[in-house]
């Protein structure tokens, strides 16, 4: 925040701001730019620290609508008589002369269109590397074009003539798929300047697709942005944040901001919402009722989900008027703070920051794996070791030991805790153990064999697999006060439980066809019938979901007798193998559903392997002994 006394002017883009907006910047792990055709420039806003801010201003000539290609690391932004196209060079930004290992990107251009002064507004790259634009001008949707200052592809359907009068000024896009959406525009007038006439109250939205008129009567439409496959509009004469339903031409008022909003860009649950002072000796706007409230230029910060303001950035000095905002994300420049013996650990929330902002998925670097680890002595006697290790493999910690085996391990949901089942007893039990303090106790004290625990996603329940009644059946228990109700009831041995993740589904293993098959359970229902889910091959076994329950992972025996990991999309009527060596069990999922460990049989060594979705794999052999039975744990902050 820039200080002003009663001796000092203020400084050019001097600005007053909201405590929490640093700290929320820092969050995001974003950087805001804004475009501002007044002062023809285009400044990025950063939190320098969790207390103050840090500004860029950069000239451009009447600068006005902001584009990026984030995977390509590619900027676009509309000037006066061109649109300048920037490449990002993120190893010169360490090097940037001023100010060496300060920034985190560098962009520099690369491309410039000259299209002549024909007032280009919104400005967006689309699927195939096309920038389409606003020219307001022309009336029209147009693509940039290296032969041509342009070429239109769309003009609203009461348009008859393309030509440089501005017939209804035409000033925002929303693309959807890549490709330009919706439109919006001030009047569907057809002659020069018509929108002057009755600019408060005839603005309208158009659908590109359809080619009409979704909503009308609009007081002066801006920005028009799709989030979360909604359409969100700017009413600038009114200070509105509007809703539309596309499918009736009426909205909802969002939250009402006050002012003369226009320049909208979006970031997880955050809106970010230009605010500009209106010209008091401007001919369109200067002798309109609402100017005499639009007295303020700069930033308002809107949490969505709340239908709040989150916070505010005013300017004081340079700035009047924003056309366009953008948010960027960093690749990275927080800090992570812990203590020396503990690098690894800070070395991988780094990593998992990295790869977010890079991808938008959490990364796992910071999850830990369960396993199993058996290892003989000379006599050939086996001691195994339920074992918890880094994502990595590396600080490997014994949870238990025992001359008796142990498997099935299983996390809770906060990583606090694991369920297993040991045959200490001399027959098959379920035991709960805390991870920090060890404490451990038999989750039941029923004379029967209990296996196969798995975690409710809400921490409350196991389903289990219980032997009794002659048979083994899937259970669930209650932890609470350790109630058990009967999930099915079958002469087959059903086994294997695993719970969906929001906790209304269970997948389970059942022979009641005939050979071991996947069943789902729908929890949502009363007294809920099996449904068989896999049907390809002879074997499919040890189910688990994918994060998002668009697909599942799972055991499978091929054609040629082997036992592999495999994937069925629930869209898709066939299975996909995913490994390929002789003995591949208990695929594990990561929490972020883009990797998958399981335990393979090498060589006559049992050792654990993993694999992306995306197609590379990776090996994490034993230090010692063998291991079997993976386990990954939620994210665990």
């Amino acid at each position: 925040m820039e200080v002003n006394n009663e001796n000092k002017a203020l400084a050019p883009f001097s600005c007053q701001f909201s405590p929490q907006v640093p700290e929320l910047l820092s969050k995001l792990n974003c950087t805001i730019a804004i475009s501002t055709y007044q002062a023809g420039k285009l400044v990025f806003i950063s939190s320098k620290d969790e207390d103050s801010l840090i500004q860029l201003p950069r000239n451009f000539n009447k600068a006005m609508g902001i584009a990026e290609d984030f995977e390509n690391q590619k900027l676009a932004v509309a000037c006066r008589d061109e649109v300048i196209l920037f490449k990002n060079s993120t190893q010169l930004a360490h090097y940037y002369p001023n100010a060496p290992n300060k920034y985190d990107a560098l962009y520099m251009p690369r491309i410039t269109y000259h299209t002549g002064a024909v007032d280009i507004h919104d400005l967006s790259f689309g699927s195939n590397g096309d920038i389409y634009a606003v020219n307001t001008l022309f009336s029209s949707i147009i693509k940039l074009d290296e032969n041509y200052s342009f070429t239109p592809i769309w003009t609203p359907p009461q348009i008859d003539k393309i030509t440089s009068e501005d017939r209804c000024h035409l000033n925002g896009m929303a693309m959807k798929d890549g490709k330009p959406k919706y439109a919006t525009a001030f009047n569907n007038g057809n002659t020069p300047q018509s929108w002057r006439e009755s600019i408060t109250s005839s603005g309208v939205i158009y659908d590109i697709e359809n080619n009409k008129i979704i909503c009308s009567g609009l007081p002066m439409p801006h920005t028009p942005r799709i989030f979360n496959d909604e359409l969100y509009v700017l009413l600038s004469a009114k200070g509105e944040l509007v809703k539309i339903d596309t499918d009736r031409g009426t909205y909802d008022v969002i939250i009402k901001i006050g002012g003369f909003v226009r320049g909208m860009s979006f970031h997880k649950d955050y809106l970010f919402i230009g605010l500009s002072k209106l010209r008091k000796n401007s001919s369109t706007f200067g002798k309109l009722d609402f100017a005499k409230n639009a007295n303020q230029a700069g930033i308002v910060i809107v949490h969505l989900p709340t239908k709040s303001i989150a916070g505010k950035i005013n300017y004081l000095t340079s700035l009047d008027e924003i056309y366009d905002i953008h948010k960027k994300r960093k690749v990275r420049s927080s800090k992570v703070f812990g203590i020396p013996n503990q690098i690894r650990q800070l070395a991988h929330y780094t990593s998992d920051g990295i790869y977010e902002s890079i991808t938008g998925i959490k990364g796992i670097a910071a999850t830990r794996l369960l396993y199993v680890n058996e290892i003989k002595d000379s006599q050939l006697i086996s001691t195994y070791k339920l074992m918890l290790a880094d994502s990595d493999g590396a600080n490997e910690k014994i949870l238990l030991s025992s001359t008796e085996p142990i498997i099935s391990p299983s996390w809770s949901p906060d990583g606090k805790k694991v369920a297993y089942v040991s045959f200490e007893t001399g027959m098959a039990k379920v035991f709960i153990q805390e991870i920090a303090s060890g404490k451990r106790e038999a989750v039941l004290s029923k004379e029967t064999q209990i296996s196969s625990p798995s975690w409710s996603p809400d921490g409350k329940y196991l389903s289990l697999t219980l032997y009794q009644d002659g048979n083994a059946e899937i259970y669930i228990l209650r932890l609470r006060d350790r109630t058990l109700t009967r999930m099915t009831n079958q002469f087959a041995i059903d086994t294997e439980s695993s719970w969906s993740p929001k906790g209304n589904k269970i997948l389970f293993t059942s022979g009641r066809s005939g050979s071991p098959q996947i069943y789902e359970l729908d929890l949502r229902k009363l007294n809920p019938k099996a449904k068989r889910i896999s049907f390809e091959g002879t074997y499919n076994a040890k189910a688990s979901y994918l994060p998002k329950e668009e697909g599942i992972i799972f055991v499978h025996r091929s054609s040629d007798g082997l036992f592999h990991i495999a994937l069925k999309y629930k869209k898709e009527n066939f299975i996909r193998v995913l490994t390929e060596a002789k003995m591949d069990e208990s695929p594990s999922v990561a929490p972020n559903g883009n990797m998958v460990i399981y335990g393979i049989r090498e060589e006559d060594l049992s050792m654990l392997a993993g694999f992306s979705l995306s197609g590379a794999k990776f090996k994490l052999p034993a230090s010692n002994g063998e291991v079997r039975e993976p386990a990954w744990s939620n994210f665990l902050r």
